[in-house]
């Protein structure tokens, strides 16, 4: 449903279960293949969705985006607790020359508007023979 909004009973997901469930054979055996198919979502084995770091962010950003809807009191303890998150860095021991370079690469790519995890070179590309020649 987060993927497809609206249209999420037309996906093929959805309609793939659908017929794995009214078609007469083995409705589990056809379940267990469109869930290997789901290799995003690696199961526990109790069924639950195993706990990512990409996961617990999403989460969080989803409880910012949705704290207009909490009661001040608690929106106002979720947006203290964001904060100490960001302060448990400096208890990562990490030191603060990484911790500054890292801030520094990040705060070049959102100025540049790119993705923060790639590198932002700014240096011209060396000269090859290739390059040379043209």
């Amino acid at each position: 449903m987060k993927e497809h909004g609206d249209a999420w009973k037309t996906s093929d997901e959805v309609l793939d279960l659908v017929n794995a469930l009214s078609k007469p054979g083995d409705a589990l055996k056809k379940i267990k293949e469109i869930r290997s198919r789901q290799k995003s979502e690696p199961e526990t084995g109790d069924g639950a969705v195993s706990l990512t770091v990409g996961r617990a962010i999403e989460f969080l950003k989803a409880a910012i985006k949705d704290a207009g809807k909490l009661p001040e009191q608690d929106a106002y303890g979720l947006f203290c607790d964001t904060i100490r998150l960001g302060d448990t860095w400096a208890e990562s021991g990490f030191t603060d020359d990484i911790l500054n370079g890292w801030m520094e690469k990040y705060e070049k790519a959102v100025k540049l508007g790119v993705a923060p995890h790639l590198e932002v070179k700014t240096e011209p590309p060396a000269a090859t023979p290739a390059t040379l020649a043209a």
